[in-house]
Order: structure tokens, then C-alpha cells, then sequence
């Protein structure tokens, strides 16, 4: 006898099917799943989802008129607690270039109670104004990671374009600190899968794309944007309770938070498969990492 699943590896809640692959007719199913919920135990082909991170040992006996057969895959289902991060910068010393924003709190609570929650992240850091550095964004390729080492990493503060056209995220101490495109070329490539850049401008230079080597998307803006807590609210709604894909939960979170205002929001995705099937994690499909790695990029912009 045999038994076969998919898929074998995921972020909680993961959803895994269950296929009997058996010879000589079998007439009932004793499914184990490993984690004590025996709901649609007594089917062939079960469906089962696994609620709490672990590696699972999965067994299926079957029994026909001669008797009954078993086979057991030990650690044969992973399941992961998905992790995110979150830098804010609302202070800055060149008040007069950068003011200071509000809500900088409100933005990481906001963030903090739909991921914590039902869905079970845990939060791998919050950085915020003078704790902000680059090796946060993943610029590093040993050592603390950053980001990538998180799925989803939300930035919120400032945006800048320099006098060659180059887009920027200002620290507190600019301009003696920021994050500029090439300090990133071909960094995001372990757990990361999503970055937003809540920040006006920064993608107005499709170049940041060359940040994704294996993940995958990065959301924000063309143009200047207000600040506002009902962007991050409605777009973890939208990929939450909605199952929207991340870029459609994107548009659609700007589109309702700055309408009629002329923002323009803009998406940036390794591959055309990411950028219009992958699901927050936890919620859905997220399409292949792409390999081997290129320099094109696939994105949309909209005006709000």
C-alpha cells in the first residue's frame, strides 16, 4: 500500500489533501495525522488542516476483506509558524527636510493584532527611529539577516529621491544614514517572501527590483503618499479575512485609503506567477521562488 500528500511543507494553517494510493480494493480508511484531530479520519482521500507549527508523522491503515495493510511517513508534514518584522522611522533630525510623522505606534499595533492573532504569526523584531539601520533590511549576506529572515517586513517612514533620480529610505540621522537600492541588489534570498516600503517615491525606480532574488514582491508607492493607519489595517484585512492575493490586497487597500487623491501605488514582483497568485501565508497559494534567479521583473501601478 501506499499513501501520498501535498503539499508536505507550509505555514500554519496549512491545508494538506490525502491521497490512498492502495491496491487490492480497500473498504475503509483509519488515517492518523499526526496531531490528534481525527476529523475525516474514516476517508479515502481526506482533507486535513494543521493548525500549530511541528513536523508530523502521518499513518494510513486500510482494511478489505483479507485483512488490513498499514504504512506510516514519520515527520512527514512540516508546518511552520510564519514570521514578520517591522521598521518605523517617524523622527528625523532634519526636521525641516523630513518632519516627524504620526501614528508610528499605532502602525506597529495595528500590524502587531491582525498577523498575532488568528492567523498565529509571531514578530521577529520592531525596529524603530535610531534603532533603524541596514543590516535590518537584509544588507548583509552572513550574520543577522534582517528581513530576510522574516516572510513580511513592513516599513513605514519617509521616502526620497536624490539629485541623480535615485530613490532612498531616510533614517533619523539623514542624510548620514539611508537605504539606497544597491545596498540590497540580490540580498532577499532566505525567508523572505514580501517587503513594503510605506514611503513615499521609493518605487518610483523599478530598480529596488533587483533586491529579489528569491523573494518575492515588494509593495509602495510612485508618488508622495500621507501617512495613514487605515493602509496597513485595510491591506491585512484584505489578505486576511478576504483571501486576496497580496498585490490585489494592496491595490485595493490603497485604492480605498486615498481615493480620489492622485497617489499612485505601485507593486514589484520576481516573476508574473508571484505577482498574481501569491497569498498572504497562511491563506492561500504562493507560487515558486524563482530559479535560477534573473534580472526581470513583473509589476502594475494604479492611481488612487
Amino acid at each position: 500500500m501506499s499513501l501520498f500528500c501535498t503539499p508536505t511543507s507550509g505555514y500554519a494553517p496549512l491545508t494538506v489533501k490525502f491521497t490512498d494510493l492502495s491496491t487490492n480494493s480497500p473498504t475503509s480508511w483509519s488515517w492518523d495525522f499526526g496531531d490528534g484531530d481525527g476529523t475525516n479520519a474514516t476517508q479515502q482521500n481526506p482533507v486535513h488542516t494543521y493548525t500549530s507549527a511541528g513536523m508530523y508523522t502521518v499513518k494510513l491503515t486500510a482494511t478489505n476483506g483479507d485483512g488490513s495493510d498499514g504504512e506510516e511517513k514519520e515527520d512527514y508534514i512540516t508546518v511552520e509558524t510564519p514570521t514578520y518584522s517591522m521598521t518605523s522611522v517617524t523622527l528625523y533630525t532634519n526636521a525641516s527636510y523630513y518632519p516627524s510623522l504620526p501614528n508610528g505606534q499605532a502602525m506597529h499595533d495595528t500590524i502587531q493584532n491582525w498577523l498575532t492573532g488568528t492567523p498565529g504569526w509571531s514578530e521577529s523584531f520592531y525596529q524603530e527611529n535610531t534603532e533603524v539601520e541596514d543590516t535590518d533590511f537584509g544588507t548583509q549576506n552572513s550574520g543577522y539577516q534582517g528581513l530576510d529572515e522574516t516572510v513580511l517586513h513592513y516599513h513605514y517612514g519617509h521616502g526620497g529621491i536624490g539629485e541623480n533620480g535615485e530613490t532612498y529610505l531616510p533614517y533619523t540621522y539623514w542624510p548620514s544614514g539611508n537605504l539606497t537600492r544597491d545596498e540590497v541588489y540580490k540580498k532577499w534570498d532566505l525567508t523572505n517572501k514580501w517587503v513594503v516600503f510605506d514611503a513615499c517615491n521609493v518605487l518610483s525606480n523599478l530598480q529596488w527590483g533587483g533586491a529579489l532574488k528569491y523573494s518575492h514582491g515588494i509593495l509602495g508607492f510612485y508618488t508622495e503618499k500621507t501617512p495613514s493607519v487605515d493602509l496597513p489595517d485595510r491591506f491585512l484585512q484584505n489578505c486576511i479575512d478576504n483571501d486576496y492575493t497580496i498585490a490585489y490586497a494592496w491595490r485595493d487597500a490603497t485604492e480605498k485609503t486615498y481615493y480620489g487623491s492622485g497617489i499612485v501605488a505601485r507593486v514589484i514582483f520576481d516573476t508574473d506567477e508571484q505577482l498574481n497568485n501569491d497569498h498572504l501565508a497562511g491563506q492561500g497559494m504562493i507560487a515558486a521562488d524563482e530559479y535560477p534567479d534573473d534580472d526581470t521583473v513583473y509589476w502594475s501601478e494604479w492611481t488612487c
